[in-house]
């Protein structure tokens, strides 16, 4: 049977012959009742601060949880913007190399239409050259001796060479380094 303090302060013993002596059964009694108003009283603060603890538990809990969602969904969109980064520059190798052909064959088409055209120039000095009898080399120094220049010839970025059997043009490159030579028709 449990008692409360209020049960203990109050009880009392019936009288026997050679019974206890009855101050003494008082006052144990009341240190009874107030060491256990005193445990009591201590429950009390420990189910408090139990229900606290639970509670602070219960919010660190959720925290906990509210942030592993969010590190969960942090980590979702940075491998989605990872892999739409991924695609994209999937997309702009594909574009460039698509463009990559198309710009060489514009290459392509510049060179050759190069080529034409120095065949053609070719062709027009020779028969000009042909209709005055005297050779490119032979029309610069003449045109050096006229404005005052001194061998031009050497530094003229291309050459052409004439004469009966001669169809060679040599084209200059960057620096006036020969870098094409091509035999004419």
């Amino acid at each position: 049977m449990r008692y409360t303090v209020h049960e203990l302060e109050k009880m009392k013993f019936p009288l026997r012959i050679r019974g206890y002596d009855r101050r003494e059964v008082d006052r144990v009694m009341l240190e009874v009742a107030r060491q256990t108003e005193e445990l009591l009283s201590e429950i009390d603060r420990l189910k408090a601060e139990v229900r606290q603890l639970r509670e602070s538990l219960s919010h660190y809990q959720n925290l906990e949880e509210t942030m592993q969602k969010s590190l969960m969904m942090a980590q979702q969109t940075a491998e989605e913007k990872i892999a739409q980064a991924n695609r994209e520059a999937e997309s702009i190798i594909r574009e460039a190399r698509r463009h990559e052909g198309v710009v060489r064959q514009e290459i392509a088409r510049l060179e050759a239409l190069r080529d034409q055209l120095v065949l053609e120039i070719h062709g027009l000095l020779t028969r000009f050259l042909s209709q005055l009898g005297t050779s490119y080399p032979e029309l610069v120094k003449r045109a050096d001796e006229l404005t005052g220049q001194k061998d031009s010839a050497t530094s003229a970025p291309q050459s052409v060479a004439a004469g009966p059997g001669n169809r060679k043009v040599s084209h200059a490159g960057v620096g006036g380094e020969a870098r094409q030579e091509k035999t004419l028709p």
